[in-house]
């Protein structure tokens, strides 16, 4: 069974968000957010749930991520109607997300976002920056969110982060530790394919808010075309 979230407008779009587990508040404040891009929220419930996920076209998926949803996802990705659907998980913290990283996780709203008092700016700055590939204006979307977990070699040492989204051209992760603009970095990771990549980077930008890092793929670095393989069928360009 699917109902719109109450206390929103109906109004028809040819964009659906499909929102799992959440109480009315929370569905509420994502539906708020996500209408401001004309995408339509609509809350499953019920006993149809898997086959809805499984049968049914939803552009996006907002889902938390535990052990009681893991076969739902498991389900929409496995179905040809939902495969390359946008996945939004709820998380205690983004970090938890690396362990649903073979799903292709595209973004966290973290759980407090969405408990009283609400943060609707957190959540709406997440609906923001990935709208354009729910609503499939692909071309002009080049950054792929995506959430899993990269090794990385600096110099003599070693850290793990999580990526943010991925290029073609490089990658922005988040959780690293101090790096210079200009650092030469030896990153390993793997795509929601399976497919591991080793591939040469440097360190293009640093954000010391959130510990997060810009880097660029060396050109020289033919690994990186596994990169854009991936990212060119993720999106179906032709």
């Amino acid at each position: 069974m699917a109902t719109t979230i109450p206390g929103i407008e109906e109004k028809k779009t040819e964009v659906r968000v499909a929102v799992v587990g959440t109480d009315t508040g929370a569905g509420k404040l994502l539906a708020e957010c996500f209408r401001q891009f004309q995408i339509e929220v609509l809350a499953l419930d019920g006993k149809a749930i898997e086959q809805r996920l499984g049968n049914e076209k939803f552009e996006a998926i907002v889902i938390p991520l535990d052990s009681s949803t893991e076969a739902l996802i498991e389900k929409a990705r496995s179905s040809a109607a939902n495969r390359r659907a946008v996945i939004f998980g709820i998380s205690n913290d983004a970090r938890d997300a690396i362990r649903y990283s073979r799903f292709g996780i595209n973004a966290i709203f973290e759980t407090r976002w969405l408990r009283e008092p609400v943060d609707r700016e957190a959540v709406l700055k997440v609906v923001r920056a990935t709208h354009q590939l729910v609503t499939h204006e692909l071309r002009r979307y080049v950054r792929v969110p995506i959430i899993t977990e990269v090794s990385a070699q600096a110099g003599s040492g070693s850290f793990t982060a999580y990526t943010q989204e991925i290029s073609a051209g490089g990658l922005s992760i988040t959780a690293a530790p101090k790096l210079t603009v200009g650092q030469v970095l030896q990153l390993t990771f793997t795509l929601p394919t399976g497919a591991r990549v080793n591939v040469s980077a440097s360190v293009c930008w640093v954000r010391d808010a959130d510990s997060g890092v810009g880097a660029r793929f060396d050109p020289a670095d033919e690994r990186r075309t596994v990169v854009r393989d991936w990212i060119e069928q993720y999106l179906e360009f032709s």
